[in-house]
């Protein structure tokens, strides 16, 4: 007796194809010719092709050589899944074909780059434009929860990606967001979600629930869009262990390191609601996108008044110029007292200047006919100029002052302007410059990129530089422990104590970030050691800057740490 293949049960089946034979540029798929490979995937390769009948660039996603019934079911789903799902925020199908006898899905072709393209070009990304790339894959992913779609002649309610990833989240050069990918999405009741022991994702942001292989629901790709949206505003997983056996443990206990402990600022509420995508306990997190969307939004709407399409198109333009300070900064009522002051500053400007204006013409025309009633018809500035009351001689003007280059770049760091001080430090040569103004420019120069969250510019710009003293240290150590590279932030810090020059508070500070890398070693592996090395970290902070009576909050923070938590 012979059993059907059910493509929504996932299995293991012997490969079917063993043509080795790929596309290459001008072979043709129906109506469409192959112009370049965009993507190459576990599964598919995807193409960019050109429709010669209807005259538009698509896409088409085509299996490897070598596939199998299993990785032919998946590809026929996704195609059916995605043609029942049209959204402006979800890659749209237009059809499948065949080529030597292995299937293909044409496809939208998306202009732009993906979110992990994004990623590796600039490490971590802006809060707002974060939150503005997530509220459109919130909208596709409430769009496909909620469809109720017909598959393999049985009707589904509800759907699950399954894969939330950045390379499934792409952006068009428009701005706009497509979810694409719906290879190994699954209706809500299919409760298979293995093949074989393999676990189907990508294991960074698969739920613990899918990494287990439990029946699955809508609170399993919120989880994954946590993951996501936590690694786009930190520029490191929340997973990121290399080793299978080790992320599974982790994930089953929920061991990662919370948005407050990673030393970067977020606006109010957006930690807590990270943190509760990421729930271990799914009855803990948001119930659907939509939720989880409302409230990502509220804080949003804090930072800036742009629609979520200009900030995401703005950054797409000019992704050095854009910033977050600019949009977190942004108030209305600051920008009202701005314009009032200098308005006001305007006015007085002018009613000097007219004022001194005046005085001095009518001055001078009192003296020009006191001249004619003397009988003098001609100027003679040597006579007058030789005079004793010599007002009248034209004043010799003065020639500005050259600001010099690197006190222009100071300017405009003492102005919080990161992004003009960064450009002018950059441009400075060595020659330009003494040894003092030169380490002072590298300090400098890392503490702009800093600010504004380019933490590749920062890194590459402290190891490329020889310092010498603790502030470069500490700032070295700072950009390693905003990468996400404990290790290496902990051996600079070591470094600013032995520095040839210190500067009054840095080791203070030096204290306090070791303290804080040491928490979360401990939470990212909270054994009897990490706890000891924290909690001797945190004590050894308290004993040395705060043994006399001191109200800081570093001073409070450290005194809870210890009394507390690990005691």
């Amino acid at each position: 007796m012979t059993t059907s293949y059910d493509p929504l049960k996932e299995t293991t089946e012997t490969p079917l194809a063993t043509n080795e034979q790929l596309l290459k540029p001008g072979d043709r798929l129906g109506h469409c010719r192959v112009t370049e490979l965009i993507a190459a995937g576990g599964m598919a390769n995807v193409y960019k092709v050109w429709h010669e009948q209807l005259e538009v660039v698509r896409a088409v996603k085509i299996l490897k050589p070598g596939f199998n019934e299993e990785t032919r079911g998946r590809l026929e789903t996704e195609a059916k899944i995605s043609a029942n799902l049209r959204y402006i925020n979800i890659v749209e199908i237009y059809g499948m074909g065949y080529w030597n006898q292995i299937p293909y899905i044409e496809m939208e072709f998306v202009d732009g780059p993906s979110l992990k393209d994004m990623l590796e070009s600039n490490i971590r990304l802006p809060v707002e434009l974060a939150i503005s790339i997530i509220h459109y894959v919130c909208k596709a992913l409430q769009f496909a929860h909620n469809q109720d779609m017909t598959l393999y002649g049985k009707i589904y309610d509800g759907l699950i990606h399954r894969d939330i990833k950045p390379a499934n989240i792409l952006i068009s050069s428009q701005g706009v967001i497509k979810l694409a990918d719906f290879g190994i999405a699954r209706p809500s009741e299919v409760s298979m979600h293995t093949v074989g022991s393999k676990v189907m994702g990508t294991f960074a942001y698969l739920s613990p629930e899918q990494l287990n292989g439990e029946k699955l629901d809508q609170r399993s790709d919120i989880y994954s869009l946590g993951a996501v949206l936590y690694e786009m505003v930190t520029g490191c997983k929340a997973f990121p262990q290399k080793l299978l056996a080790e992320l599974v443990q982790k994930k089953a206990k929920g061991h990662y390191v919370p948005l407050e402990m990673t030393g970067i600022k977020f606006p109010k509420g957006f930690c807590s609601a990270v943190g509760k995508c990421l729930s271990l306990d799914r009855n803990k997190r948001y119930t659907d996108a939509s939720e989880f969307d409302h409230d990502l939004m509220i804080i949003y709407k804090r930072l800036t008044k742009k629609p979520a399409e200009e900030v995401i198109q703005a950054y797409l333009n000019h992704p050095d110029v854009m910033k977050p300070i600019e949009f977190r900064s942004f108030r209305l009522k600051k920008i009202t007292k701005s314009f009032f002051k200098i308005s006001l500053t305007v006015f007085i400007i002018w009613l000097l200047g007219n004022f001194i204006f005046k005085t001095v013409i009518f001055h001078y025309l009192e003296r020009s006919d006191s001249r004619k009633a003397a009988g003098i018809t001609k100027f003679d500035s040597d006579s007058v100029d030789n005079r004793p009351d010599s007002s009248l001689a034209t004043p010799r003007q003065s020639e500005p002052t050259k600001i010099n280059p690197f006190d222009k770049a100071m300017k405009a760091f003492t102005e919080s302007d990161y992004l003009t001080a960064a450009l002018l430090f950059e441009k400075l040569s060595a020659n330009q410059l003494t040894p003092k103004q030169q380490k002072l420019r590298n300090i400098k120069l890392i503490q702009s990129y800093l600010k504004l969250n380019r933490l590749k510019k920062a890194v590459s710009i402290a190891e490329s530089e020889a310092g010498t003293d603790a502030l470069f240290f500490l700032l070295k150590g700072e950009t390693y422990y905003k990468s996400g590279r404990y290790d290496d932030a902990l051996t600079a810090l070591k470094q600013a104590y032995t520095a040839r020059t210190v500067q009054k508070g840095t080791l203070k500070k030096v204290s306090l970030l070791e303290a804080r890398i040491s928490e979360v070693l401990y939470t990212m592996k909270p054994n009897r050691d990490n706890k000891q090395i924290c909690h001797d970290a945190w004590n050894s902070f308290l004993e040395k800057y705060c043994s006399e009576p001191n109200k800081s909050t570093e001073c409070k923070e450290a005194q809870e740490k210890v009394s507390t938590y690990f005691y």
